[in-house]
């Protein structure tokens, strides 16, 4: 599936003096990425289902 165009737009705001960045990262978002909007409830739910999932991860041995 192809990345959404705003994708190649995003810039980050931070305080001086920009961080040092690595060379490849990702951006992890539960939110509607496609241009669509979600409701408050939709959006905190999805937010809850990917914290529940990262944690499950990072705390999982090994």
């Amino acid at each position: 599936m192809p990345l959404h165009p705003a994708y190649f737009e995003t810039r980050f705001r931070c305080e001086s003096p920009a961080p040092d960045w690595p060379a490849r990262f990702a951006i992890i978002s539960a939110g509607a990425t496609t241009g669509e909007r979600w409701d408050p409830t939709r959006e905190a739910a999805a937010d809850a289902r990917l914290l529940a999932t990262i944690r499950a991860r990072v705390d999982a041995p090994g």
